[in-house]
Parts: C-alpha cells; structure tokens; sequence
C-alpha cells in the first residue's frame, strides 16, 4: 500500500533565512490520482505547487487560460512526474528562495511573522497536476487546497527553527478540497483491489463556442447591410 504526504519544510541557516525545502514524502495512508475515467493512473505531465492570486478560487468551469493567469508557481516541473516510477504517488524534494519573488509576488514581505496582504507567505497552498507540459494543451487536471498555508519565513519554535508547514493530500486531511476533479472516488488503478483508492482528474472545460443565437445574429447583420448598400 502506498501513502503520500508533502512536507514543506522551511530551514533557517545561522545568519539568515535564504531558502526552504519542499519535499512530497511516501507515507502509509494516502491516495494517488487516477485519470478521469479511473483507469490508469497520472505520471506523465505536470505538478505545480503555488498559490493563486488575490481572492481567486479555481473552478471547473473555468478555462486554462483563466487559471493560467491567476496561478502563482512557487515550484514545478513537466515530462514525467514520478521518478520513483509509482505514478500518481510523487516524490519529490526541492528548495525554494523564501526572499525571492514568484510571479510578481514577494514570498514574504514582511520583516515580523504577520501574514501581510500582497505577498505569499498565509496563502492557500495548492497542487496542481495535469497531463500536458502546457496548462493550455491539458485536457484532464486536478486542482486541490487543505488548510495548509505557506509557511512565514519569521515563524520560529522553541529552538529557533522555522515551523515546517505541512501539505496532506490524503482523503482525511484537514479542508481537503478538489477544485476541480474528485476525492477518492475509485480504487486506485495502481493497486487494485487493495484498499488504495485514488483521486481523479476532470476534463478540462472547453473554451466557450459563440452560440448559435449569436450566430445566426450575426448572419442577419450581415445580411441588412449587404442589402443596404446595394440599394
């Protein structure tokens, strides 16, 4: 049985606070993501770990260019998406710039460990995963959230580390939500019968058609002022 949960932990070093680690760890209870029809699971395409701008919620309805422009990547990477060759249970570790800037956004920008508006650090911490290396070319992807937030790079504990924040993309985590896709809803197309189950990705909405109302409006304009300029 396979099981995932993503740590972000945030390091400090003796004279100051350059960066953070970010690591999506195996554990014993977690879930993996299947295709939308629930038949195989995903390992090639993109993961993308971010945020989204301002008060903006991805919905299903919306289309990738739309989600395109409000998410802010803090990291990610496209090809295949699981080197340990489990798909759709990634492991991953990384680091992060904690003083840089990500999508026009500072990651923290105050100098106290009060969440400021404006900046990354308190923001909804979101995965994104879908089977294309172009958002644009997607045609299935899973959006989800929890109550994680970016972590402050000033939130210290008793022994002066940087409190890690924690990402769990099991079905019992804390506020889990799939913005787009479903929870859990098969069994996991990896290890059948075994009591894995695996969340599914979703169609990716279509770009809306002008419709035929509009259409056939259009025709008709045309139509009037053909008419007039031959009278």
């Amino acid at each position: 049985m396979k099981s995932i949960y993503f740590s972000l932990a945030l390091l400090i070093s003796s004279s100051t606070i350059a960066s953070a680690a970010m690591g999506l760890i195996g554990g014993d209870t977690s879930n993996g993501i299947a295709n939308a029809a629930g038949t195989a699971a995903v390992g090639t395409g993109s993961l993308r770990i971010g945020t989204f701008l301002g008060s903006y919620v991805p919905s299903a309805s919306d289309t990738q260019a739309v989600i395109q422009a409000n998410f802010v990547e803090i990291f990610g990477f496209s090809g295949s998406i699981d080197a340990a060759g489990d798909a759709g249970f990634y492991t991953l570790s990384t680091t992060y710039d904690e003083t840089g800037t990500f999508g026009g956004l500072p990651y923290d920008g105050s100098l106290t460990n009060t969440n400021v508006a404006g900046d990354i650090a308190g923001s909804k911490v979101y995965l994104w995963v879908y089977n294309s290396n172009d958002a644009l070319l997607a045609t299935e992807q899973l959006i989800f959230s929890s109550d994680a937030l970016w972590g402050d790079s000033d939130n210290l504990d008793v022994l002066n580390n940087i409190v890690p924040t924690n990402f769990a993309w099991d079905s019992a985590a804390a506020g889990l939500t799939a913005h787009i896709g479903s929870i859990a809803s098969v069994d996991s197309p990896l290890y059948p019968g075994q009591g894995v189950t695996a969340h599914q990705t979703a169609l990716v909405a279509a770009i809306p058609e002008p419709s035929r109302a509009m259409l056939a409006g259009l025709g008709l304009g045309v139509a009037f002022l053909r008419r007039r300029r031959r009278a």
